[in-house]
């Protein structure tokens, strides 16, 4: 079995493996680098799968001419050449050894190809043992064709690299390269790159080079994203005078995030050999080509002395006479010649925001510190800057002076009750500087206890709050208070009242009688218990009506009850109903009633009514003779089956007959039916009949 070391590229097999090996399955992807006399390509399969079948039959390329001068031939008769006789394909074993002794990359890609074995090792830790739990093949795969992308030896021996020589200036070609043979039933699409027979225009250099320099280190990073679809790695370079450079990096750069997903920067961390002296950086791009492009602008700086390791060490505060506080602390001797100056900052928590307390930085011989307005409890750390513009920070160091006084009240205590029940309360907050936040309380009464609805104290000077709508509770009541960091607890606020929204319809009022009579129909009712009711509106329906129309307004604080509907037809069905109102217009209703005025002269009723069954056609025909004395506009019929009441059954605007389906075997069915005439009154109901079915 062969083992490959190969600690130094595993950096790269990561980004060869994200780079090829995420794509869509079954693709070959190819580029092209225009010349004057020559065109280069480059391909490769996007997968293991292809990659494997693109070493087992290789691959053809077909060039069509298809413009030339900038001109695209619009007619498709492009002229096509097949540029190789026989299929493209990796060399032989033999042949690798000639170059792979000089050339690293192709001593790779020889190994991932025919190695025996394929197995990456290197230092333990979490990124190897990742790595080695990829499968060896796609090991194999990312390894080959990151080899390819760096050196043209190792691109051509794996066949996937081919010069163009025979090409005429200023024409423009499109490439097809695809697979020799594809035996699978995985569709491989074909890669399709146009070129152009010019003089190739100049590469660019990289764009944002930036350099920051620290302790003996220096970090240089730049714009990997911008060309990426032109460079597969970089080189950084390295200078003592700004002239003459040297590469940092043995092996190239490359991008180390996952395809779709490229960095904005590169980064490359370089030692240096000491401070306070200059070094100069630049940054130049490498294509899949092996070419080389040119250096970008470099950058330069010095190394600086760090304080990140150490830190100062607050001693002491004093606090004089309850209100001074006096601080002391030291910084380790060995760095102390390294700092700059210092700051002293002061929060009111330990997590707190810090805030300065002096203007100017501290001189670096300064190791004490008064503040002449100390809160009641403060927490003070000191700052150290190095030459490197940095600044590291002491532990904290807290005190606490003697309170023992009450805050301040807040002011302006307002607050609203929202329609859904949502309470906004907001307050000026308290004029002493010592307020750690302030406490909510409600209650349902004035008079009743108040409960704390804050589980934490209020940091800010606004809160939600939120209440029961539907409730003939109107009012509901808040009071405030502060409270300090040594919880000492204000006075109470005055009591807040805020009204609830009224959301709640009014008890309706009971009609509890409705009489047909000779001068017309009286109803009377009994008045709704609600206190906030208003008026009661009194609404009237029939059937040449609209819908219910009102009839008569009533105001709430009236003794009367009753109602007597005097412009009502003899005979005419009449329905009522009495609403509610509140003072929010609110409002409740009985339920309708219905009724049917007197008619002191009755109508003219139906005669012969007759019925008979018919089981043939599952039906009864009913027939009768209409009245003589007016225009009858329809028949209400009324049935019964067995010895069940009667119930109204249906209408029917049918001259004189009625045909009843909906039967069911061995039941007696019953009939009656009544005219309605055409000015609204009705006939008295027929004598009933009785059919068998």
């Amino acid at each position: 079995m062969v083992r490959i070391y190969f600690t130094w590229l595993l950096g790269f097999f990561l980004v060869a493996l994200s780079a090829h090996a995420q794509e869509k399955r079954g693709k070959v992807s190819a580029i092209a680098r225009s010349g004057k006399q020559e065109i280069l390509l480059r391909w490769a399969p996007n997968d293991p799968a292809t990659w494997r079948l693109g070493n087992r039959h290789g691959y053809t390329i077909e060039r069509f001419t298809i413009g030339k001068n900038g001109s695209i031939d619009s007619t498709g008769q492009w002229m096509r050449v097949q540029l190789n006789s026989s299929p493209i394909k990796p060399w032989s074993l033999e042949d690798w050894e000639k170059i792979a002794l000089d050339d690293h990359y192709a001593a790779i890609a020889a190994q991932a190809i025919y190695g025996e074995s394929f197995e990456v090792s290197g230092p333990s830790g979490n990124m190897i043992t990742m790595v080695s739990q990829v499968k060896e093949e796609r090991n194999r795969f990312g390894f080959a064709l990151l080899a390819a992308d760096h050196s043209p030896n190792a691109a051509q021996a794996s066949g996937l690299w081919l010069k163009d020589t025979s090409v005429n200036p200023g024409e423009e070609y499109l490439y097809r390269i695809c697979l020799a043979h594809n035996p699978s039933s995985i569709p491989i699409d074909t890669a399709l790159v146009t070129a152009q027979a010019i003089v190739p225009p100049p590469l660019p250099p990289p764009p944002d080079v930036e350099a920051q320099f620290g302790d003996q280190v220096a970090s240089i990073r730049w714009n990997g994203f911008y060309f990426n679809h032109m460079y597969v790695s970089y080189q950084v370079e390295k200078s003592i005078d700004g002239i003459h450079f040297m590469p940092v990096n043995d092996l190239p750069i490359v991008n180390g995030d996952r395809a779709g997903r490229e960095a904005q920067q590169l980064v490359l961390i370089d030692s240096l050999a000491q401070n306070n002296k200059t070094f100069y950086y630049r940054v130049r791009g490498i294509t899949a080509f092996a070419e080389v492009g040119p250096p970008s602008e470099f950058v330069s700086g010095q190394g600086v002395i760090s304080l990140s390791d150490v830190y100062p060490l607050i001693d002491t505060i004093s606090v004089i006479d309850n209100h001074i506080a006096q601080l002391q602390w030291t910084f380790p001797d060995s760095l102390q010649n390294h700092v700059v100056g210092y700051k002293v900052i002061r929060s009111a928590s330990l997590n707190g925001s810090y805030e300065l307390l002096h203007k100017n930085l501290l001189k670096s011989t300064k190791f004490s510190f008064s503040d002449p307005q100390p809160l009641s409890t403060s927490y003070y750390r000191v700052q150290a800057m190095g030459p490197d513009s940095t600044f590291t920070t002491s532990v904290p160091y807290m005190i606490a002076l003697e309170d023992s006084l009450p805050p301040a009240l807040p002011s302006h205590f307002e607050g609203e009750v929202r329609e859904d029940g949502a309470v906004y309360l907001h307050w000026e907050p308290s004029t002493s500087t010592d307020v750690l936040g302030y406490r909510l309380f409600r209650a349902n009464d004035p008079d009743e206890e108040f409960v704390m609805i804050s589980s934490q104290t209020i940091q800010d000077t606004i809160f939600t709050d939120s209440v029961e709508i539907a409730t003939l509770t109107e009012q509901v009541y808040y009071r405030l208070v502060a409270v300090d960091r040594r919880f000492n607890v204000s006075d109470y606020s005055e009591i807040l009242s805020l009204k609830r929204p009224d959301v709640v319809p009014p008890v309706p009022a009971q009609l509890t009688s409705v009489k047909a009579q000779k001068e017309g129909i009286e109803l009377r009712w009994q008045a709704s218990p609600s206190e906030d009711l208003v008026e009661y509106v009194l609404l009237r329906w029939h059937a040449n009506s609209s819908g219910f129309q009102i009839l008569q307004r009533f105001n709430a604080s009236d003794s009367a009850y009753h109602y007597l509907d005097t412009s009502v037809k003899a005979g005419t069905e009449y329905r009522y109903i009495l609403r509610s109102i509140d003072d929010e217009g609110l409002s409740a209703a009985h339920p309708s009633v219905t009724i049917t005025a007197l008619d002191i002269q009755a109508q003219e009723g139906i005669s012969q009514l007759n019925g008979k069954a018919d089981r043939e056609q599952r039906l009864i025909f009913l027939q009768w003779k209409a009245p003589l004395s007016q225009e009858v506009s329809g028949y209400r019929i009324f049935r019964a089956v067995d010895d069940a009441p009667f119930r109204y059954y249906q209408f029917s605007e049918a001259e004189s007959q009625f045909l009843d389906r909906r039967l069911t075997v061995n039941h007696q069915f019953r009939y009656a039916i009544q005219a309605i005439f055409e000015d609204g009154s009705e006939s008295e109901l027929s004598q009933e009949i009785v059919v068998e079915y």
